[in-house]
């Protein structure tokens, strides 16, 4: 399925990513700046996340009531 192959490439990104400098100096800057561990349980996270648990994020997401509808009209000059 899409979802699982979705999975698969992002545990592959994050394995790639293991071994690039970049990589480190942003876990290390979320580390510092937000108090925030982005790297500890990644993989845990990634493998036991749901095609439910995305459906209800959206679902919630969606549902907030701060969505606004914007219509733009062209300026037409006669």
């Amino acid at each position: 399925s899409d979802f699982s192959k979705v999975k698969e490439y992002m545990n592959k990104s994050y394995n790639e990513n293991l071994k690039e400098n970049g990589y480190w100096l942003n876990i290390l800057d979320n580390k510092y700046f937000y108090g925030e561990d982005m790297h500890t349980e990644y993989l845990n996270t990634l493998n036991n996340i749901t095609r439910a648990d995305i459906q209800n994020f959206v679902g919630e997401f969606l549902n907030q009531g701060n969505l606004k509808t914007i219509i733009m009209i062209p300026n037409t000059t006669e």
